[in-house]
């Protein structure tokens, strides 16, 4: 019966969480057709677009466009002039990923297509730089990520995943016609999506653990070096942050793991969207969006 009642919470405050973020949001909504569905958007243009890369963003599972933006803080590589970033909207708030368990996958919705023509009309609508397409995402919107990266090698240049794990698919549903570079992002005491993997629950799929998901992607990108690293703390949180490097990969790409040691289902450096109790701690001894954006710049296609 708790757990049953945490599960119905956990709805509920994420449903209401995401509902203020993007009552805070004051970036008008697009949309476009895709698959026979109208899709939904949210875009930050920096002051001359022309050139500069492009930063897809996808919410988690329950989130909105919006709300991932007031989440990661995004935007702000727009307001810099630094890149263009999108955030699209899920169908049903979800994404058809790896695991086929979400409502977005049972609806028979083409994300990849969705993602695939987002990204190359506002390639076209802006002349910004095709060589420099990145993606992340939370959560659902991780795996969404992971996702992308078997069926969009042709069109990403890098990409990160927070909270969101590897699909036990990836490893034999996941030819890559080149190598990616891969950042994860993943608390070790995720209550959401366990870091050492295994079911997720009832009917939302299989993952393997964080360590055996990084060093999959690092076979497939054929790195043949491994390094750990302890980065430094800045505040004592209950938080601390490894790294996990894989390196001399081909076309000098790379795959990182950043484990959260005593963090939770949550976004590194951001908001506690929710109560501790409910989706663990948010470690202020890593801000992601910063991470993630300095690891995208290291990387073209």
């Amino acid at each position: 019966m708790k757990k049953r009642l945490s599960l119905a919470v956990l709805v509920v405050l994420v449903a209401a969480c995401f509902a203020r973020a993007s009552r805070r949001s004051g970036a008008p909504s697009q949309a476009v057709t895709s698959g026979g569905h109208q899709r939904s958007f949210v875009e930050y243009l920096p002051a001359h677009p022309a050139g500069k890369p492009l930063i897809v963003s996808l919410h988690g599972r329950l989130g909105t466009a919006e709300g991932q933006n007031a989440l990661s803080h995004l935007a702000q590589l727009a307001e810099s002039d630094e890149a263009a970033v999108v955030f699209p909207q899920g169908v049903d708030k979800s994404w058809a990923d790896f695991r086929n368990a979400t409502p977005a996958s049972k609806q028979g919705i083409d994300d990849v297509a969705f993602l695939r023509e987002l990204i190359d009309d506002r390639l076209a609508k802006y002349q910004l730089d095709a060589t420099r397409v990145y993606m992340l995402g939370m959560s659902n919107g991780g795996f969404m990520t992971l996702f992308a990266v078997c069926q969009l090698s042709d069109k990403l240049a890098a990409v990160a995943s927070i909270t969101g794990g590897v699909a036990v698919q990836t490893e034999n549903e996941c030819p890559l016609a080149r190598p990616i570079p891969v950042a994860m992002f993943m608390g070790e005491q995720d209550p959401l999506v366990p870091f050492d993997g295994g079911v997720l629950g009832k009917d939302r799929g299989q993952i393997v653990s964080a360590h055996e998901g990084a060093a999959l992607f690092a076979r497939k990108d054929g790195c043949t070096s491994q390094s750990d690293t302890q980065l430094p703390a800045a505040v004592d949180d209950g938080t601390s942050v490894s790294l996990r490097t894989f390196s001399a990969c081909r076309e000098e790409t790379e795959v990182r793991l950043y484990t959260i040691h005593g963090g939770g289902h949550t976004w590194p450096g951001g908001d506690a969207y929710l109560p501790e109790f409910i989706i663990g701690k948010t470690s202020q001894n890593l801000d992601a969006s910063a991470e993630a954006w300095k690891f995208f710049q290291r990387f073209h296609r």
